[in-house]
């Protein structure tokens, strides 16, 4: 937590246009759980199609965010929201075990 925190303050000097920009170090391993059911309940049509395009806009922005380390981890579920702990416990434990997994194990050097 305390490298992804270093992280964050060396790329973002006070600037926060650069937010968009900001890319987890490939040297740490992330996990990205998204909740995608709750756009579900909408009834109306509009409502449902706006909120569609901005899920796809946060899947997108999220799945690049976690895919852009060496070991990165992306799950998307309907099941579950901002508590994605309590909603869903075992996808939270299944993103747990894969950055234990990643951290335990050495790194290689691809060849």
């Amino acid at each position: 937590m305390k490298a992804e925190i270093d992280n964050m303050r060396r790329l973002v000097s006070g600037d926060l246009t650069e937010l968009n920009r900001l890319r987890p170090s490939s040297s740490i391993p992330s996990a990205v759980l998204m909740a995608a059911g709750k756009f579900d309940r909408e009834s109306d049509p509009t409502i449902q199609s706006i909120q569609q395009a901005r899920l796809r806009l946060a899947r997108n922005h999220e799945m690049e965010w976690a895919l852009s380390t060496n070991e990165g981890l992306f799950l998307v579920t309907r099941h579950g929201g901002h508590n994605m702990h309590q909603d869903n416990p075992e996808l939270t434990v299944q993103a747990i075990r894969h950055i234990i997994s990643v951290t335990s194990t050495p790194a290689t050097t691809p060849k």
